[in-house]
């Protein structure tokens, strides 16, 4: 057959002339259209589901006959193309790329209910179905080529791996068992399963009990793209091999109920997602929900339902483009691979579910957010009522405002490096955790929020650390003058720089970056530091700078905690205008003294409480405090 030129042949009854195919008629009962490379069998829904009844029970009734003038060139024809066993064979059209497809046992005498059966391989040709009831026997298909099976109804229900419609919609209903996907022959380039126009309801599994996994080893796509269509996922949905899974929709909706999707593929999820129950998604390669702004991820709306989802792209990238929480936020949204030695989620042994996830509308979840991946990126606003955990092992952007409001936690760690081009705010006293070689806050502005404590350290303990511009910075956690001022007052909590041991709680041994601290102007209103804050690492300078004014100062303690050295080249001042605070320096296993640097000479500080120690000496030549006290460190703490 030319398929650049055949538009369709009868099926039922090729009829020659100058042996060239005929047209089907109008009134054909079957017919095969060629769609460019696919080959199409449809059947009249009237016609072809009546045709048993009519030449089976009927072959003296000549009224019967007359009904239609298709039926009578049946009957009058002797060919195998009506058999007496019952069947009705469309046999192979005489060309190497057409397909055998067998149309048998028509057992019902419901018009609407045909069986199609599709049998054998299909001769390097796709083919495309139309029906309502489908069996598949094995080794259908072709290998190379799409199978496509849609129903009769474009507003229809399509019910996959199941033999109860629960969608609702009555008319027109293809049912694809597990035995008819089992019989799809592997290596099939994709199964379709309803038409780019089509509005269907897919049913995936059953509703009402838990079923085997609905399994394809072959690229499936799933369309319901056109207003109404919608899809639930009931049981678990999975392709194998190197299979993927696509599903278009009409944006309302795709649901996952309490089920699975998993491919050992890609999966692109063209629709707005709802989550019912526990639900996951995992892919050998990436992942894909919503296709636009337009698009939504959320719960089902019911809030005796804890609706949490969990994404894993193995090794690969995850993106959400869809909005996340805008109508019923989820209570759980977890990327994450293994939970590691201890199985718990948002641990450190935890392993990475994707290498780049970017989320590209505003996110909001109503419990915990848990990300473990490389590159994390969030184009708009975020919003979290329970814990928001970051592990990354590359960068971590924010470019909107980030919001926890629910009491939970920030914690990132493990990053190159931390991006905020927005405001972050921790409400309810909870804490902010950022582990990141460089760390970046919005400036001019107070935008780092919270009523807990602040932790800033680098990722590696390597790492330098130079705090509020003590010189031109190179390769180090660089925390700029600006910077430090945008962190607000409101820390009950304070604000910790560099590794501190949980233990001893002095700095974390094989801490090996230095730090440097630099200054501001030393005027009322425009301090260093506005909240108790303490700095370690392997070793401490407190630079001087070449304008004799600019001073070290906190409206607050401060404490400095060293392995090494520490060196106050600077004046410190910790005074607010009212009262003032206590200074504590720390040296492990070295000096703590006051140096000239040769700009300034002899800067004192100026403190309530001076308590230093140290393992080596002391050396405070100008000192302006209520009280001293001089200890030496106990040798226990690095033994």
């Amino acid at each position: 057959m030319d398929m650049n030129r055949a538009r369709f042949v009868t099926a039922l009854k090729p009829g020659r002339t100058d042996n060239n195919y005929r047209s089907a008629s109008r009134n054909s009962l079957f017919r095969l259209e060629t769609l460019e490379p696919r080959i199409l069998l449809s059947a009249d829904p009237l016609l072809g589901g009546t045709l048993q009844d009519l030449l089976l029970k009927n072959l003296q009734d000549t009224s019967a006959q007359d009904l239609h003038p298709a039926i009578q060139e049946m009957l009058q024809d002797n060919s195998t193309y009506w058999q007496k066993d019952n069947s009705i064979t469309a046999k192979t059209v005489a060309s190497p790329a057409s397909p055998a497809i067998d149309v048998s046992n028509i057992l019902s005498l419901d018009p609407l209910n045909p069986v199609c059966t599709v049998a054998g391989d299909t001769a390097g040709a796709a083919v495309g179905i139309i029906a309502s009831n489908l069996q598949v026997t094995p080794g259908s298909g072709s290998s190379g080529e799409s199978l496509t099976l849609t129903p009769t109804d474009l507003n229809g229900a399509i019910v996959i791996g199941s033999d109860v419609n629960q969608t609702g919609r009555s008319g027109g209903v293809l049912y694809v068992s597990n035995s008819d996907i089992a019989n799809i022959q592997d290596g099939v380039s994709q199964v379709v399963i309803g038409e780019i126009n089509g509005s269907y309801s897919v049913q995936i599994g059953a509703a009402d009990a838990v079923a085997a996994p609905v399994t394809f080893s072959d690229n499936l796509v799933i369309n319901a793209p056109s207003f109404g269509g919608e899809v639930y996922i009931y049981d678990t949905l999975q392709t194998t091999g190197d299979s993927s899974l696509t599903i278009h929709g009409s944006g309302h909706t795709t649901h996952i109920v309490n089920s699975a999707v998993i491919s050992a593929s890609f999966i692109t999820l063209d629709d707005s997602v709802i989550v019912e129950g526990t639900a996951s998604i995992t892919a050998s390669g990436y992942i894909q929900i919503g296709a636009s702004a337009d698009h939504s991820l959320n719960g089902d709306g019911n809030s005796l339902n804890k609706d949490k989802l969990t994404l894993n792209a193995i090794n690969s990238n995850i993106s959400v483009l869809g909005r996340v929480g805008n109508a019923d936020p989820l209570e759980g949204l977890y990327i994450v691979g293994d939970l590691g030695i201890d199985g718990l989620l948002g641990t450190s042994d935890d392993v990475a579910g994707a290498v780049n996830v970017a989320f590209n509308s505003e996110v909001a979840v109503d419990g915990n957010l848990i990300i473990n991946a490389t590159n994390v990126t969030f184009d708009n606003t975020v919003a979290v009522s329970g814990d928001f955990i970051v592990k990354a092992t590359g960068v971590v952007t924010f470019k909107k405002a980030v919001n926890l409001s629910g009491g939970g936690n920030l914690k990132i760690s493990g990053a190159t490096q931390i991006i905020f081009e927005d405001s972050v705010t921790v409400a309810g006293g909870r804490d902010i955790f950022l582990e990141g070689n460089e760390v970046d806050f919005k400036t001019g502005t107070t935008s780092v929020n919270g009523t807990g404590k602040l932790t800033i350290r680098p990722a590696d303990k390597a790492v330098n650390i130079e705090i509020a511009d003590p010189a031109v910075p190179t390769n180090c956690l660089n925390l700029t003058l600006l910077e430090v001022q945008s962190i607000a007052d409101t820390f009950a909590g304070g604000v910790t720089i560099g590794w501190q041991d949980a233990t001893t709680l002095h700095t974390t041994a094989g801490t090996a970056g230095t730090v440097r601290i630099g200054a501001a102007t030393g005027d009322l209103g425009t301090p260093t530091f506005w909240n108790k804050t303490a700095i370690f690492g392997s070793s401490i300078t407190v630079k001087d700078y070449v304008v004799s004014t600019n001073t070290l100062m906190s409206y607050n303690d401060l404490r400095l905690d060293a392995i090494g050295d520490i060196a106050i080249e600077n004046q410190i001042l910790l005074w607010n205008g009212t009262i003032y605070h206590d200074l504590t320096l720390y040296s492990a296993s070295g000096t703590i003294s006051q140096v000239n640097s040769g700009v300034d000479t002899s800067e004192p500080i100026y403190a309530k409480n001076l308590t230093a120690t140290a393992s080596t000496g002391i050396a405070l030549g100008w000192v302006d405090v209520n009280t001293v006290d001089v200890q030496k460190p106990s040798a226990a703490i690095y033994s």
